[in-house]
């Protein structure tokens, strides 16, 4: 795994979620970046070394690479489900 010094992610919680990774953080004696980069790699890497197939029709075959061009307008119902969060915090990866 390489790590990249420097690199920022920022995300945004809110405030009692950022309260509650720091107290994490504490009892793990880590610091609330590593603890957020922690809970994120985990499940990619599950993700990466899982070995799955998808299969296609040959019309899906088709259609895939214009939908990945072109893809559709998000729903309103996305759009309603889609967290806002109004505090950004800035976490630095390893």
């Amino acid at each position: 795994m390489s790590m990249h010094r420097g690199k920022r992610l920022t995300s945004g919680v809110t405030d009692h979620a950022r309260k509650q990774l720091q107290q994490d953080a504490e009892l793990v004696d880590s610091a609330p970046d590593r603890l957020v980069a922690q809970a994120a790699l985990d499940p990619a890497r599950r993700d990466v070394e899982s070995d799955s197939t998808t299969v296609f029709t040959r019309q899906e075959s088709l259609r895939l690479p214009d939908l990945l061009e072109n893809p559709p307008p998000a729903t309103p119902r996305f759009c309603r489900r889609r967290p806002v969060m109004p505090l950004a915090v800035v976490c630095h990866l390893f």
